[in-house]
């Protein structure tokens, strides 16, 4: 889910009322979806370029959520080494993520 709308590389806009419950137990609308792009930079220097598909666009969020779920879904895989999650797939690595300190259950990615 992603808030902001200038990360998408295709858009579709929805109406049919979806909604999203965050951690905050209220129901949050889903305004659209699409496909994301960005880069990201692994800790050898290398940058690799990410595709994320059928994104929800969710603007009231305060911050961009990726369910590791949902990768897996996709045939990524994911390992935990220390604070940091690595995602992979094929055997590449796609990007890492570190785990916040504010919260046990928000992830963030590194560039």
């Amino acid at each position: 889910m992603f808030l902001e709308c200038n990360h998408f590389i295709s858009y579709t806009e929805t109406y049919d009322g979806q909604s999203v419950t965050i951690s905050s137990l209220n129901y949050t609308p889903v305004i659209g979806y699409g496909s994301i792009l960005f880069c990201a930079k692994l800790p050898s220097g290398q940058i690799t370029l990410v595709i994320l598909q059928n994104v929800l666009h969710v603007p009231s969020l305060d911050t961009n959520l990726v369910s590791l779920g949902i990768l897996q879904c996709e045939d990524t895989s994911y390992s935990s080494q220390g604070d940091r999650i690595v995602i992979s797939i094929g055997g590449q690595e796609l990007f890492h993520a570190k785990e916040s300190k504010l919260s046990n259950n928000k992830v963030t990615v590194v560039y």
